[in-house]
């Protein structure tokens, strides 16, 4: 069994018109909960803007990817509550960060999904932090890495471009069983 699972997911054409799509909606800053605090805009911590995504064709295809790849076995019947493009220009980072605990703590598996061909920008890494050194995950355009909620992971900065990506995490019934 992996820790990480990285492998091509969707289409470039499906990538991009994803960001079309998005891109014309307004976006707005991600809110940070730190330390059980009620969330905040804070740009220490996070720098991109967030995007809905309410497509129900969507989340169905990303669902049944994810319960046919689920290698931990984790009981995921709390479904996918949504997908948020998240758009990182020039300075945008996230700082190292886990998706569960606290209000969370229903959250078993997240993933991510590259929509930027890499040429399009530099920097902006996801780094997945799991034994004594970092991983860094596929960043082909329409590659899924999906990853059990609890694992440190990082948006390094963007030093040129912009960056794109589908994030979302898949709910269990309770925590961690």
């Amino acid at each position: 069994m992996n820790t990480f699972v990285s492998v091509p997911f969707w289409s470039a054409e499906k990538c991009d018109a994803i960001v079309e799509r998005v891109g014309k909606t307004a976006g707005h800053e991600v809110l940070t909960s730190v330390k059980g605090e009620a969330p905040v805009v804070d740009k220490s911590v996070r720098q991109a803007d967030m995007h809905g995504m309410n497509d129900p064709s969507i989340n169905d295809e990303i669902l049944e990817w994810v319960l046919s790849n689920n290698e931990w076995g984790f009981e995921l019947g709390g479904g996918l509550p949504s997908v948020e493009v998240l758009h990182y220009v020039e300075g945008g980072f996230q700082q190292a960060h886990t998706d569960w605990g606290g209000t969370h703590n229903k959250r078993k598996l997240s993933f991510s999904i590259q929509l930027s061909p890499p040429a399009s920008y530099e920097g902006g890494e996801l780094i997945l932090h799991d034994g004594p050194r970092p991983w860094m995950a596929d960043m082909t355009q329409g590659s899924i890495t999906l990853f059990p909620s609890w694992t440190l992971h990082s948006v390094q900065e963007v030093t040129a471009g912009e960056r794109w990506s589908a994030v979302g995490w898949l709910l269990g019934g309770s925590s961690y069983v």
